[in-house]
């Protein structure tokens, strides 16, 4: 008897042990270019063939299929590369650069520089009262 087979990018689609049903998708991230593999889990059959067939139409729309935990930089910096570029002028690509990391993802060694402030110690390695202690 033959066993039935899907074609490559149409994903896998099982039945676990525990009675719920399971897809499997390999697919190449439109925002980021790297291979990428997403599970979906869902009570029948038809519920995980839905999520699989919506995740294809996503990646048929170049939209990736993960936005849920897609990080605001990725998503930007994709926006930028593949919808600002190609249609605006590249000063103000450069303008929307240089805002995304002074306004929105502000340089990390700010960050750090305050984070140093909480780890104070003086010159003999007491923390001073004000310290926070981690």
């Amino acid at each position: 008897m033959a066993t039935k087979h899907r074609a490559a990018g149409e994903g896998h689609i099982r039945q676990r042990k525990d009675g719920r049903w399971e897809a499997r998708l390999r697919y190449t991230d439109p925002i980021d270019g790297l291979p990428k593999r997403k599970h979906f889990y869902a009570e029948t059959r038809g519920g995980v063939v839905r999520a699989l067939q919506e995740a294809q139409r996503r990646l048929s729309r170049n939209e990736s299929v993960q936005d849920e935990r897609a990080s605001l930089e990725r998503y930007l910096t994709w926006w930028l590369q593949h919808v600002v570029a190609p249609s605006r002028k590249p000063k103000t690509t450069t303008g929307y650069a240089k805002v995304f990391e002074s306004r929105i993802f502000p340089p990390e060694d700010r960050a750090h520089s305050a984070r140093q402030t909480h780890n104070a110690t003086d010159s003999n390695g007491a923390r001073p009262p004000y310290a926070r202690s981690n």
